[in-house]
């Protein structure tokens, strides 16, 4: 993952970069400062996050954000006032943060962003000889059974072949959990849960999930109740 900061102010620049390595519940990441809009912009294409001071020197940073609005990047907008964060409601903003706020806002603002992007990431399982690769919200549930690793979906299923379930569990987004010893669900795609049996959307199948699982399944699916 790559974030980008983008302000005028070195001293936000350094302040927003210690915030984010003090605050990430993530590792892994490369920041990147930058003072100059145009250096950003020339590589724009680079990030997957940017927080973005508005009251720029040479390019105005609602422009910024407009000259961004085709690119696969979440912008958190800074600014040291309320009066112009109407102007990028609607237009590819993903939160803002007050700069005199920053210390108290931050922390929340980055933890859903970094939820954000772990959720929509798309999921890699490489075995022996192939890589397949998921968006997750096309993956129902995930099934070690005869020493095989399967990945059913709305419109059916692929055989992984073998493949370790502990393996692949370490690699899926936060809304994928292990409910017993051979099955992972997506726990946005269930349909309703009744005791230790769980129904998913688009399936007949029946899940169990361990008695030592049922707390932590439940907490989730309130989670991802309100997520949606």
């Amino acid at each position: 993952m790559k974030i980008a900061i983008l302000d005028n102010d070195k001293y936000f620049c350094d302040k927003i970069k210690q915030l984010i390595i003090d605050n990430s519940y993530v590792s892994g990441f490369d920041i990147d400062m930058y003072e100059s809009p145009r250096i950003f912009l020339e590589n724009r294409n680079k990030y997957d996050i940017l927080f973005l001071e508005i009251d720029l020197l040479e390019i105005d940073g609602i422009d910024i954000v407009r000259k961004l609005k085709s690119n696969q990047i979440i912008i958190v907008v800074v600014t040291n006032s309320y009066d112009r964060i109407t102007e990028v409601i609607g237009i590819n903003v993903a939160g803002y943060i007050i700069k005199n706020q920053i210390d108290i806002e931050f922390k929340k603002i980055i933890k859903e962003i970094l939820e954000y992007v772990d959720i929509n990431k798309n999921i890699m399982i490489t075995t022996k000889n192939n890589i397949y690769c998921y968006e997750p919200a096309e993956i129902l549930l995930i099934e070690y059974i005869d020493r095989h690793l399967y990945v059913y979906k709305k419109n059916g299923y692929d055989d992984l072949g073998y493949i370790s379930i502990k393996d692949v569990i370490k690699t899926l987004p936060i809304q994928f959990v292990l409910v017993n010893k051979n099955q992972i669900i997506n726990i946005d795609k269930i349909a309703f849960m009744v005791g230790m049996n769980i129904k998913l959307k688009y399936s007949d199948m029946i899940v169990e999930v361990s008695r030592r699982k049922r707390r932590e399944v439940f907490e989730l699916m309130i989670r991802a109740i309100n997520r949606i």
